[in-house]
């Protein structure tokens, strides 16, 4: 994803909020709100002191695969989401407003330990929707457990040691899929 970062900010920067940097505070764009563009994000930029995280205006997770193409049909076809770039071997999708999950072709790709969460309010719309598409749900794996006993219920479930409401399915790839909702209100909303 190194040789990609690149073309990602050149190609996908111009249209995104700069969010206030919390390390920043009195910085132009701090005292703006969530306003960081054009102005804004020059003064914020200029008066960034060294000791101050820049702000992350998107977030893109890469995974790899052995079929873009199988891949590309699931998460725009099953999963509905916008594809924002194609690169060729790598594929990005929007899976809200300033996050992205991408997917690169590489033959020996293998399907690790990773869960895709996406995190929706909607989660019995989502296992409805996903219902119409044909998929099949899988059940809550152990390791999502950390001691809460599950009855291996393939629908929508509470998991009251973390406070979600949750299900799980696998992409063609074999990666874990979750769509969950946060119960916790320590949870940030997503910017309005």
């Amino acid at each position: 994803a190194s040789k990609i970062a690149p073309l990602l900010l050149a190609g996908l920067t111009a249209t995104t909020r700069t969010l206030p940097s919390p390390q920043c505070e009195g910085s132009a764009s701090s005292t703006a709100g969530l306003g960081g563009t054009g102005e804004n994000r020059l003064k914020h930029t200029k008066t960034r002191c060294s000791q101050c995280r820049p702000p992350i205006d998107q977030h893109v997770s890469f995974y790899y695969t052995r079929n873009l193409t199988e891949t590309d049909s699931f998460w725009r076809e099953t999963m509905g989401l916008e594809m924002v770039l194609d690169q060729g071997v790598c594929k990005i999708y929007r899976s809200s407003s300033d996050g992205f999950i991408g997917f690169c072709e590489k033959k020996e790709a293998k399907p690790t330990e990773v869960t895709i969460t996406l995190v929706s309010d909607n989660v019995d719309d989502w296992h409805t929707y996903l219902q119409s598409k044909g998929v099949r749900f899988e059940p809550h794996p152990p390791s999502t457990s950390a001691g809460f006993v599950h009855d291996y219920n393939t629908g929508p479930t509470l998991n009251p040691k973390f406070n979600i409401y949750h299900f799980f399915l696998r992409d063609n790839n074999g990666f874990l899929v979750e769509v969950q909702r946060f119960g916790d209100p320590k949870w940030p909303r997503p910017a309005a």
